[in-house]
């Protein structure tokens, strides 16, 4: 099943059912869609919304059919499918990195080296918050 960006709330919910949680992050709405439900059998997934359509897909570890990577790959297997990011962001404490692929509207969050999510947003360009240090 694709859920492709800018499709309406209700599409989503027609599409997934109704979310296990809704909050907001940032001024944006979110549905949280938790391992149990069913959409994800690898993890959990989350959409964003903005002015009611699809903002940003965020699956925690999700199908190698879909993008060619899966959760626990090596950052050697990322580059090797994707290329080398546009930019990368570093976490305080140095164990986490995402590297964004705005071209392919993709950022890929990784810890100690290995994938831990995926976030598909136009023009993906993720930050770690320097703030909180």
């Amino acid at each position: 099943m694709i859920l492709p960006l800018g499709d309406p709330v209700s599409d989503v919910v027609f599409l997934l059912g109704e979310p296990d949680n809704t909050d907001t992050v940032g001024e944006f709405p979110r549905y949280a869609y938790y391992q149990h439900s069913g959409y994800s059998n690898s993890g959990d997934f989350y959409v964003s919304f903005d002015e009611e359509i699809v903002s940003r897909l965020h699956p925690d570890c999700f199908f190698p059919k879909n993008t060619g990577i899966s959760c626990g790959q090596e950052v050697n297997d990322v580059i090797k499918i994707f290329g080398e990011p546009k930019s990368i962001s570093r976490s305080a404490d140095r164990t986490g990195r995402i590297y964004n692929y705005p071209q392919k509207n993709a950022s890929i969050f990784m810890e100690r080296g290995r994938v831990k999510a995926l976030s598909i947003a136009n023009g993906s360009n993720i930050q770690f918050d320097s703030s909180a240090e």
